[in-house]
């Protein structure tokens, strides 16, 4: 139509979806937040210290004693398809999206998360973006992002529409100085330090 208004909203804006933007918008103004000014009141945030091959372990600690409702990020398609399998072998319910699956099998997989048909769903960066899902308690950083705008687009899938969430990543010991300088990076955010939970009689998995 000859009248209408455009708006654009997003987490990040790189510069080529800036100019992108641009070329389809008439006189655009941009209103930018500050990464000083990020909000993340409603998420508490930690990190875990843990070997590459005790993460699968670690999860699963998560998985059966905090009972989440949660997002598992991870780096590659082929490392959700890894987890995916993993996990569906432990009996947990779980669906995975990435970029490789068509967007109707997407869309139901996003439909069965919203309807608690499943309470884990594991995603690449890409396949997330847009992700709208209110109910979400938990963001897992299965893999550590390296930038702070993914982390802070992951973590802010939790801690919506006026609810409490929790992020948690697993940090080698070679990557914690990304999460000292995440810390330093935006001001007044604080990733602390958890154990893995424990409880008695719980099943060590491998």
């Amino acid at each position: 139509p000859k009248d209408k208004q455009v708006l654009l909203f997003s987490a990040t804006m790189t510069e080529d979806v800036k100019n992108l933007a641009y070329d389809y918008m008439d006189k655009p103004k941009e209103i930018t937040v500050s990464q000083d000014e990020v909000v993340l009141d409603l998420t508490k945030q930690y990190y875990i210290s843990v070997g590459r091959r005790n993460k699968i372990w670690a999860l699963c600690r998560i998985l059966d004693i905090d009972k989440p409702k949660a997002v598992i990020f991870c780096q590659t398609k082929k490392m959700v398809d890894i987890l995916d399998e993993r996990l569906s072998e432990l009996h947990y319910k779980v669906e995975a999206i990435h970029g490789d699956l068509p967007q109707s099998k997407r869309e139901r997989v996003i439909q069965d998360i919203k309807d608690d048909k499943t309470d884990i769903l594991i995603a690449t960066d890409v396949a997330a973006r847009g992700l709208d899902i209110d109910d979400i308690t938990y963001v897992i950083n299965y893999d550590m992002p390296d930038d702070i705008d993914t982390y802070i687009h992951r973590i802010g899938r939790t801690g919506r529409a006026g609810k409490e969430g929790t992020a948690i990543s697993f940090v080698t010991s070679e990557e914690e100085h990304i999460i000292r300088e995440f810390c330093h990076r935006i001001s007044g955010m604080t990733i602390e330090k958890r154990d893995v939970p424990e409880e008695d009689g719980m099943k060590d998995t491998v």
